[in-house]
């Protein structure tokens, strides 16, 4: 889907993400202005888990998206 968050700001980290397709948006801390933009074969969320325990930036689906998830406890 369109704008929808995959993940928040300073939400507890337990799990990171791949793109199998699709379009998703990094956001700056500010929470609107784009820093980076990630497309299939991409990966985000690993700095919340394996490092600080919560997400540092948000992340946003720009198009209609396939993203998988692996938690914590699988990853580690």
């Amino acid at each position: 889907m369109n704008d929808d968050y995959i993940v928040k700001i300073d939400e507890p980290a337990d799990s990171m993400f791949f793109i199998h397709s699709g379009y998703i948006e990094i956001l700056c801390k500010n929470g609107t202005t784009p820093l980076v933009y990630f497309s299939k074969g991409s990966y985000f969320g690993e700095i919340g888990v394996l490092i600080t325990g919560k997400r540092s930036l948000s992340a946003v689906s720009k198009s209609n998206s396939v993203v998988y998830s692996v938690d914590k406890e699988n990853l580690l």
